[in-house]
This record gives structure tokens, sequence and C-alpha cells, in this order.
């Protein structure tokens, strides 16, 4: 009931019948070390182990550009400029009125979207004159807006693998099938979980192997990404992770959870 069924990104879980032998033990060792197990981890208030949802299609990811992007012939307002790397926006009169390639084309537009995610975006707007005047001016670049919040306030998920050797010969199948959410005694009685379970596998090595891996859900520690120079190129990116000691004490205790389960009767065999 959590789950639309009429949009393009289908969402589905892996059935008992698709399940790997990792994923079967996953469920089993999860329910043995009372982790409640779940129907739907996106049902609200869900705490637990479960299959997890996912998009894939015969084992494809499906991406925005495989659910969204019709053929070209069907909308003719649609220009894909695949490897067009934006150099910066062009601002004139308070507003966007196109963007500059890095290569030195101009491509005008009415209406602006800056979506190149969380590296990227910042990026783009420092590289436009938009982001922290004094670490702009230092670099040359011409200051339209100072903001300082441009690139800073930079959050990730730390993850932590425990990875194990698997006996016999994988088969082809989904890797990622099983997860669970725990609340770490951080995380207050009733809050949100903060710390989430993969299991993954098994991989064909050489030799083959199959993992317990630990994230942390709501990191505290923030990052930054800024300039390295004016112009194209790569930025500094400072990702900060563990930076705050709650986030390492968290982490710590996922592990504890991960080590237990990869103990379980269930995993060893």
């Amino acid at each position: 009931p959590w789950h639309g069924d009429g949009g393009p990104v289908p969402v589905r879980r892996y059935g008992p019948a698709e399940r790997t032998d990792v994923a079967r033990a996953a469920l089993e060792a999860l329910a043995g070390h009372g982790v409640p197990l779940l129907e739907d981890h996106n049902a609200p208030g869900a705490v637990g182990g479960g299959p997890l949802p996912v998009n894939c299609v015969d084992g494809v990811r499906m991406s925005t550009a495989l659910a969204y992007l019709p053929p070209p012939a069907a909308r003719p307002n649609l220009e894909v400029r695949p490897g067009a790397e934006a150099g910066e926006v062009i601002l004139a009169g308070g507003r966007a009125r196109g963007v500059r390639l890095a290569g030195g084309e101009k491509v005008a537009a009415g209406r602006v979207v800056i979506a190149c995610g969380a590296y990227g975006s910042p990026v783009l707007l420092m590289r436009s004159g938009i982001g922290p005047a004094g670490a702009l001016r230092r670099l040359g670049v011409p200051v339209v807006a100072d903001l300082p919040g441009v690139g800073a306030n930079l959050a990730d998920h730390p993850l932590v693998p425990v990875e194990m050797p698997y006996r016999g010969e994988p088969s082809p199948a989904p890797l990622f099938q099983v997860g669970a959410t725990h609340r770490s005694t951080l995380a207050g009685r009733g809050g949100a979980p903060d710390v989430q379970i993969l299991i993954f596998g098994p991989y064909p090595g050489p030799p083959p192997w199959f993992s317990v891996a630990v994230a942390l859900l709501t990191p505290r520690s923030r990052g930054s990404v800024a300039l390295a120079r004016a112009g194209t190129g790569p930025p500094r990116i400072d990702p900060a992770l563990l930076r705050e000691g709650a986030d390492l004490d968290r982490l710590a205790e996922g592990l504890d959870l991960a080590e237990a389960l990869a103990g379980h009767p269930a995993m060893r065999a």
C-alpha cells in the first residue's frame, strides 16, 4: 500500500524463489538476533530487516534516463547532449540566461535547471560566481552573489563491509536482496533508525565472497566542496567522514551487530 503501481520506475522485492542462499541465511540470522522482519522497508515507522525494495528489471537498475527519457522521435522538444560538460551559467540582469559549455559554446535558455548532484551543482555555481566571496576572489572568479553556504554542509554515508569467504560456486543472481535498519543507543527511543545493515553477494571472486556491511543513515559529520582553481577541472572535496565522534560510535555499534550476524550458524554455513 505504500507504493504506487502506475509510474515509470518499477519497484519490487525478490521473492523466495529468487533469493540466493546468502539472502536466505541473512533473513534467518536477522530473526535469530531479534531483528523484526518487515514486509516493506518503506512503511511508516518501519525498523527491522527484510527483502529490499529495488528498481531492477532483469538485473538492470532502472536509472532516471532509462525510466523517463523517451525515444528522441517521441519528444521533438528534447535534445540530449552527452559529453557536453557545463562550464558555467551565463548570468545577466540578475538572472540565468543560459550555459557556457566547457568547450566555449554558449547555449541560450529562458530557464536553467542545475541538477549536477551533490558535488557538481555547487561547483557549477561557484564557477559562475555564486558562492563564498572570499574563496572565489582568491581564485580570480568574479563574484556575482556572495552565498557562503554553496559547497558547505556536505554529508555522506560511511559504509564498512565485513567480507567473508563463500563456499562453493556462486550462480548468477541479483546481489543486493536483504537489508535491515537499526536504532543505535544514540538514536533515542522512537527516533528514526540511524544504522543500516546490508547483506549482499555472493560475488564470484576469485575467491568467492559475500559481505555484511554497516552504513550510517544519519551522519552528523559535515564536509565541503570547493573550487581548486578557476575554470573547469576537479574540485577539492573533503567528505569529513567520522569527524564527529558520535558517528564513529554508532558505526562501531553497528559493526558489533554485523559481526554477530556473521557468526550466526546459517551465515557460517
